[in-house]
């Protein structure tokens, strides 16, 4: 295996304050991380969570309100257009606090907003994206050697997808079969020409499962 990363997160401050009376939503594994290390929110803060890798990781950190967990954000906006009321008004919760990095999932918020929920954005991670694929990864890449690549989000495809272009690779890049953690990231493989596939939801064991079964079939 190979492994070249190709972006970088930057925490952005220690301490992270939650706004008063709001459900904290969490979109990602990585500011799933970065919440559930900051000693200094409660552990009973209402949660919204995207993605079942995102939930493991902060209830293995003890968080103990969650409200609900969501496969994707389609999901998650078809729930508060059913249950706003239940959720958000009078003596009840008055909007969302979305924990999120520098780079992230412009139309949710655009879609909660249309919805009447307050909603902000605070971001308590960077992210940093590389401005070439290292010479490891292209020596590979031409020489065909490389099968199968996992990539886990839509940022990340996107900016695989410049680096391979930018590097005259993109013959070599055909050939390799793009397996994605969720629907959305190999929808954009797919729109640029490249094989990709991904599990029936979000799910990092699905994920490898995925890869074994991919990799068992090659070996055939």
């Amino acid at each position: 295996s190979h492994i070249d990363s190709l972006s970088s997160i930057v925490t952005k401050r220690k301490k992270i304050k939650v706004k008063k009376n709001h459900a904290v939503l969490i979109s990602s594994p990585r500011a799933a991380k970065i919440f559930s290390l900051s000693k200094n929110v409660s552990k009973k803060v209402p949660l919204l969570i995207i993605g079942k890798v995102s939930e493991g990781l902060l209830i293995r950190a003890k968080f103990q309100n969650i409200i609900k967990t969501f496969q994707d954000s389609t999901s998650l906006i078809s729930h508060l257009k059913r249950n706003k009321k239940s959720i958000f008004g009078e003596s009840l919760l008055t909007g969302i606090d979305h924990k999120t990095g520098t780079i992230s999932n412009q139309s949710i918020q655009k879609k909660i907003t249309a919805l009447g929920i307050m909603f902000q954005k605070d971001e308590i991670y960077k992210t940093s994206f590389k401005k070439k694929l290292n010479d490891r990864t292209i020596k590979l890449l031409k020489s065909n050697s490389i099968k199968f690549a996992i990539l886990y989000s839509q940022e990340n495809a996107r900016v695989l997808i410049e680096l391979m272009n930018s590097a005259g690779i993109k013959q070599n890049s055909n050939k390799i079969h793009y397996v994605c953690l969720s629907k959305q990231i190999a929808k954009i493989m797919k729109s640029n020409g490249f094989t990709s596939c991904n599990p029936s939801k979000p799910s990092q064991s699905l994920l490898i499962k995925m890869v074994i079964r991919l990799l068992n079939n090659s070996l055939d």
